[in-house]
């Protein structure tokens, strides 16, 4: 089944070494949100929690590319909206949490 791929398609957000990688990382998180929905929230959710800390690094890093914090902006954007703000904002860690409540780019 694709969600067996989610945790090496998580570990692959850790490289950043060769010059694709914003590429890379901006089509992850572009995709991600539609095998989300794809895979149904409640199978999802069991997968998510790996793509958080680099969807946050991302959607904040100004050195990261436009096209890529974007793409991390709307994929947590689409998160929330898929699972619901209580569910989704319920399953960050506190420091992502915090981040995200406080930033109307993110949380809308």
């Amino acid at each position: 089944p694709a969600a067996s791929f989610l945790p090496d398609l998580a570990d692959t957000l850790r490289y950043r070494s060769f010059p694709q990688a914003p590429t890379l990382r901006e089509n992850i998180f572009r995709n991600l949100v539609v095998i989300a929905r794809r895979l149904g929230k409640q199978e999802f959710k069991k997968h998510m929690e790996p793509f958080l800390e680099p969807l946050f690094e991302s959607a904040a890093d100004v050195g990261e590319g436009h096209g890529v914090r974007m793409s991390a902006r709307a994929c947590l954007r689409a998160f929330d909206e898929l699972l619901g703000r209580d569910i989704f904002v319920g399953r960050l860690p506190q420091h992502l949490r915090d981040t995200f409540l406080s930033d109307t780019s993110l949380s809308g």
